[in-house]
């Protein structure tokens, strides 16, 4: 089989294998976000196995159909402002899943090959978190102090009697996609861990 056919079947039934994953929420977030069975691993394996590029590649595709398949993007909300949406979108979907390529920096670097690959899921999940925080700060930080005041969030208080303006709406941002992504790539990485092997045994005879 050419070896960029065989890269794009590969890649395909990772992807697929991903979106499968991550209709298995384990739990949700009231406002957006949620954890969900290790939906990051399959591509995450396929970028350590395959490079950058390819990896870049297949986040981006699992990005379009995370898209496609999410119930939380309302069609009002694109008929309201078009050009925000797709901004939001691109930062949220389209750049964050494509950040999973990111694990393949780490490949060659270790010479235990699963801590290179789990440094490499961390690796990506931060690259993630960071696309998702800046689509936070710019579309929804005016709900920052909100978020913070709730009751029953004595944590929240504490924070904003310490923070405030710019620097309260980069916190939120980050503490609330950190609050979904972080269990996230724990699960994530005790997964790859264990599979690590064996996946890697599966891909080199497919």
């Amino acid at each position: 089989m050419n070896t960029s056919v065989k890269r794009l079947t590969i890649g395909a039934m990772m992807v697929a294998l991903s979106v499968i994953l991550s209709l298995v929420i384990i739990f949700k977030l009231p406002y957006g976000g949620s954890v969900t069975a290790f939906c990051m691993l399959p591509v995450c394996l396929f970028a350590y196995n395959y490079g950058l590029r390819w990896g870049i590649l297949a986040g981006f595709a699992l990005g379009i159909l995370q898209i496609l398949t999410s119930t939380s993007l309302g069609v009002s909300v694109m008929m309201e402002d078009f050009w925000r949406f797709a901004a939001m979108v691109s930062l949220d979907y389209l750049l964050a899943y494509a950040c999973l390529g990111f694990t393949a920096v780490m490949r060659g670097k270790m010479k235990n090959e699963r801590v290179g690959f789990a440094l490499g899921i961390c690796i990506a999940a931060a690259a993630r978190l960071l696309a998702h925080a800046v689509s936070g700060y710019i579309f929804f930080r005016q709900y920052a102090e909100w978020f913070f005041s709730q009751d029953g969030f004595s944590f929240g208080l504490w924070i904003l009697d310490n923070l405030s303006g710019q620097g309260l709406a980069i916190f939120y941002s980050f503490f609330y996609n950190a609050s979904f992504l972080v269990p996230e790539t724990l699960i994530t990485v005790i997964m790859g861990l264990a599979l690590f092997v064996p996946a890697q045994k599966l891909i080199n005879r497919s």
